[in-house]
């Protein structure tokens, strides 16, 4: 997970140092990668890229694809670190609207939480001159949309294979970057070709590691580590485009931080609270069947011939 949240990072870096490259010139690269490698692995597992359940794909695809453009808008239009904190705010927009794509409710507990994260992201914007009351909003309308796209991963993840649902995000974007791509060419030169290629591998390499993470560790290890992503945007925004380190912004991260991990954890302690209850509920049922059987055996072996 740490290589992960490294690669995720570096993509933010890469996107970051291309201020002269269009949005839908990077959005082109990075997809275009995606769907090269993504394919291939479906061509070699012999699987078909459509998938099952194709509403769902389709509606990861075109919000992923908004969310995706405008988070590099974002990216371009305010500090790294800013971006990347606004953006950890859609696990907070997932869980709102999962009542209406998974059935599952918020209690009033991740309500607090959220709220906690949006005061977070408004004294972002008051401490912080260089932030835009546009990309501000901008910012918050991908993460939106980012937590509409977790909930129809979440839809497809009975039906579908991870690569497919990896796949129609290229598929959807790619249609759409590259006939902007065509109009507003800007030829890359030199280092900008290595940027534009370790945009779309970096991307690959997050994606990876993020799917074999969540399929062999613990969900909330997972959550945990991959918060290390703002604390690269800070390093990196300030070590490489000297952007300024200031308490208050700091304390509105954690803020925005705190929001997030507290509903994780309240997650998981619903979890573990079923996971108790269910194995309590399994005992009970197991010493009460060897019970009946027991009484049955005596019974049996008490009755007299013939019974």
């Amino acid at each position: 997970m740490l290589i992960s949240t490294l690669a995720f990072s570096l993509m933010n870096v890469c996107v970051k140092a291309l201020p002269a490259i269009p949005t839908a010139q990077l959005i082109t690269f990075r997809v275009g990668i995606s769907l090269l490698i993504t394919g291939a692995l479906l061509y070699r597992a012999g699987m078909s890229p459509w998938g099952n359940n194709r509403v769902w794909l389709l509606v990861r695809g075109a919000t992923g694809t908004c969310a995706l453009w405008l988070y590099f808008i974002t990216i371009k239009a305010m500090p790294l670190s800013t971006a990347v904190a606004l953006q950890y705010i859609s696990p907070l927009f997932a869980a709102i609207l999962a009542p209406w794509f998974v059935g599952e409710r918020m209690g009033l507990a991740q309500w607090l939480y959220f709220g906690i994260s949006f005061i977070g992201v408004l004294f972002l914007k008051g401490f912080d001159a260089n932030i835009g009351l546009v990309p501000l909003g901008l910012g918050l309308l991908s993460a939106f949309l980012t937590g509409i796209t977790t909930n129809a991963i979440r839809r497809s993840k009975d039906t579908e294979n991870p690569l497919v649902v990896m796949l129609y995000l290229p598929i959807f974007a790619l249609p759409i970057s590259l006939p902007f791509t065509i109009v507003q060419w800007v030829p890359p030169v030199g280092w900008q070709w290595a940027l534009l290629l370790l945009t779309g591998l970096c991307t690959q390499v997050n994606q990876y590691y993020t799917t074999k993470a969540l399929q062999t560790d613990r969900i909330d290890r997972v959550t945990y580590i991959n918060y290390l992503g703002l604390v690269y945007a800070v390093i990196f925004g300030w070590a490489i485009f000297a952007e300024p380190i200031t308490l208050a912004n700091i304390g509105a991260m954690c803020l925005i931080v705190s929001g997030v991990l507290l509903n994780v954890l309240h997650g998981m302690r619903s979890i573990r609270r079923f996971r108790s209850h269910y194995h309590w509920v399994l005992r009970r049922g197991i010493m009460g069947q060897a019970l009946i059987r027991r009484r049955h055996s005596r019974a049996v072996a008490a009755a007299p011939p013939g019974v």
